[in-house]
């Protein structure tokens, strides 16, 4: 009996000692769980700031990381600098008309006497260096830009736009060149053309001249009857050459058309019709460009009575229809109507002409004295006529 309740006891004991240890184990799983959900985080690479962090997680990775912490918010908030608009381009007469206006600085620098061959070779390397056809779209630019400075024909122009709406008029012109010649104040605007391309074609014949009546006085002198070195023909191969790549551009003249005072150069330039040329004014004041009168109208300017020839009527109405699109800002980015009108068919010839009896003449040379004469018939009076020849 005794033996029984001693074994009954001895597995009471037993099964109160398991039982512990359950509860022991039991009571140990949460803390274990705690740590585990950290260490997966950790694990898995996923680091989500300031989110299911204690306060003392917090200011333990802080002062763990101090850098990373603190860049972050400074790349979030910084602004970056305002960019300045970029400068609007000069429109396409301006930038065209430069070499116009260049080769009109190179006519004052050589209206003067030869003292040697090296002299008469330079002068013959710039004057008969000019592209043709930038020249010749030059001079049409420029006449076109004193044209637009009629306030009468503009007011025209801006009511035929309004009147037959703007694609309509701008293929009206692109179709019949002359049509812009019969606009409202299309007159008054091409005076100021005539005028200055009068008194530019004279300037330029003059020196021609000069130049050729030099080609008789210099045979009386011993280095200017001297055999020309080399071939003439290669003289001519190389200035073909280099007129197919055009002279470099004056900078005065830049100045001129692209600064700040291009308008009011512009408008005593048209305003001065026959009487001068912008040209003799620029070369009377140097590189400056300080215009001896510009920047206030004349008082009182004597100009001719001129009419566009009848044959030149085509040229007449481009320079009048590229004063109209500049008028309509149609002149500040390459299109149709602006390269058909400065490609005017007449206008190329004759100064293609000019440069192709240049190049005859200098083949045909074989003493220097013979240069001056190419360079002032051809070089010079044969464009200065592509230039008069617009006035009847």
């Amino acid at each position: 009996m005794c033996l029984r309740y001693l074994m009954s006891g001895l597995a009471s004991g037993i099964l109160l000692l398991a039982c512990q240890t359950s509860y022991a184990d039991d009571t140990d799983s949460p803390s274990e769980q705690q740590v585990s959900p950290e260490s997966g985080n950790s694990n898995s690479g996923i680091r989500l700031p300031f989110f299911g962090r204690s306060n003392d997680t917090e200011e333990t990775e802080t002062e763990a990381e101090p850098p990373v912490a603190e860049a972050a918010p400074d790349a979030i908030v910084t602004e970056s600098a305002p960019v300045a608009p970029p400068a609007p381009e000069p429109d396409l007469l301006s930038q065209a008309a430069i070499a116009y206006g260049s080769f009109h600085t190179d006519v004052s620098t050589y209206n003067r006497d030869f003292n040697s061959s090296d002299e008469v070779q330079t002068a013959l390397d710039a004057l008969g260096s000019h592209n043709p056809q930038s020249l010749a779209s030059g001079w049409l630019a420029y006449s076109a830009m004193l044209a637009s400075q009629s306030e009468v024909f503009e007011e025209g122009v801006l009511q035929a736009r309004d009147a037959f709406g703007r694609e309509r008029f701008l293929m009206g012109m692109r179709n019949d060149p002359s049509y812009a010649l019969s606009i409202r104040g299309a007159d008054h605007a091409m005076s100021y053309v005539l005028g200055a391309s009068d008194s530019d074609a004279r300037r330029i014949d003059e020196v021609g001249e000069n130049m050729r009546e030099q080609a008789y006085s210099l045979q009386q002198l011993g280095w200017a009857r001297a055999r020309l070195p080399g071939l003439p023909a290669d003289d001519a191969r190389a200035l073909r050459e280099a007129a197919a790549i055009g002279r470099p551009q004056s900078v005065a003249v830049q100045s001129l058309l692209l600064g700040p005072n291009a308008e009011a150069a512009l408008a005593n330039a048209s305003f001065l019709g026959g009487s001068s040329s912008i040209w003799d004014a620029m070369t009377a004041s140097g590189t400056d460009i300080r215009l001896p009168g510009f920047g206030a109208r004349p008082a009182t300017v004597t100009r001719g009575q001129y009419r566009v020839a009848s044959d030149h009527r085509r040229t007449g109405g481009n320079i009048a229809t590229l004063a109209a699109l500049r008028y309509m800002d149609e002149t500040e980015t390459q299109n149709e109507f602006v390269a058909s009108a400065l490609n005017d068919p007449q206008t190329q010839g004759c100064f293609e002409e000019a440069q192709l009896n240049l190049l005859q003449c200098v083949s045909a040379s074989r003493n220097v004295f013979e240069r001056p004469f190419c360079i002032g018939v051809h070089a010079l009076k044969d464009v200065g006529t592509c230039v008069g020849s617009l006035a009847e």
